[in-house]
């Protein structure tokens, strides 16, 4: 089983169903964080995951007053929702 080592978020259930409809992931969503080194893109987006590290998205790490939320920029559910 392959499972990145840096620059992925694994978040819980219901983070899992609201990130898949389009819902950015809230703290409280959120099981593990794992940011790029320091030095070494920060800035760049991270791979969503599920629990059983199967991949949903990409989102981007926010800070909010004192955590850390994760913007959704593209999900698995996109596919289906825009009708494509």
């Amino acid at each position: 089983r392959l499972r990145p080592r840096h620059g992925y978020v694994v978040v819980k259930a219901r983070g899992e169903k609201l990130f898949l409809y389009g819902r950015d992931v809230l703290p409280e969503s959120i099981a593990t964080y794992r940011p790029m080194p320091k030095g070494r893109c920060r800035r760049y987006p991270v791979l969503v995951v599920n629990e059983r590290i199967e991949p949903l998205g990409w989102g981007r790490p926010r800070r909010g007053r004192d955590s850390i939320y994760i913007e959704n920029i593209l999900d698995a559910g996109w596919y289906l929702r825009s009708g494509v």
